[in-house]
């Protein structure tokens, strides 16, 4: 599993500037990257290099933040994989609550970034099916 920043940051033009900048500033490198609307509010979820100088560039930059878990793991990337899954997770009851995809040039590969609610379960299943679920995605 890895560890994702999640940011709320006010959805007016210049907000995800200052804090994309704020880790450029700190070197840091976006390995996934998602951002949606809430209401008045921009919800960014990133997976960094350097999950501490993240942490503290943004934190310098006065903007709080969240952590939390997801799995990231690695499938095929064709037609019906993700969709092998989520059969796999809904058949065992356990609930996906977000995901994302990072997907690299040029690769075979796809990264799928996942919020799951019964983790141990969910590793668990991964095992059993032979789904990759990978420690970092660099």
């Amino acid at each position: 599993m890895l560890d994702e920043i999640i940011l709320y940051v006010p959805n007016v033009p210049g907000q995800l500037k200052m804090a994309l900048k704020a880790l450029a500033e700190g070197q840091v490198n976006l390995l996934a990257f998602s951002l949606e609307q809430a209401g008045p509010y921009g919800i960014v979820r990133l997976i960094a290099d350097d999950l501490e100088r993240a942490e503290e560039q943004l934190r310098k930059h006065a903007f709080g933040l969240l952590k939390t878990k997801v799995f990231a793991i690695a499938m095929p990337h064709k037609p019906g994989a993700l969709q092998d899954v989520t059969e796999a997770l809904a058949a065992e009851g356990i609930n996906i609550e977000y995901g994302y995809v990072a997907m690299p040039r040029k690769t075979t590969e796809a990264i799928i970034l996942l919020k799951i609610n019964r983790e141990e379960e969910a590793r668990a299943l991964f095992r059993e099916k032979g789904i990759q679920d990978l420690d970092e995605i660099r």
